[in-house]
């Protein structure tokens, strides 16, 4: 499994949400693509095999989540 990051930024380039996640690049059928809609993106989790979901735009929470080192 190979860790990924997934991260929103605006216009400005200002960091407003940051994610990661594992992903499974040779499972069977193969890793779900990203689901982008107006109000969200969704992203699966290989490791834990469950859906994760940022609300668009980021909330304030997601913008401080991304700040914190992990």
């Amino acid at each position: 499994m190979e860790r990924v990051r997934l991260t929103i930024s605006d216009d400005q380039g200002e960091l407003l949400a940051r994610r990661y996640y594992k992903v499974f690049w040779d499972g069977q059928p193969g890793h779900e693509p990203l689901k982008v809609s107006e109000d969200s993106i969704i992203y699966q989790d290989d490791k834990e095999q469950k859906d994760h979901t940022i609300t668009m735009p980021p909330t304030r929470l997601e913008w401080i989540r991304a700040r914190l080192s992990l």
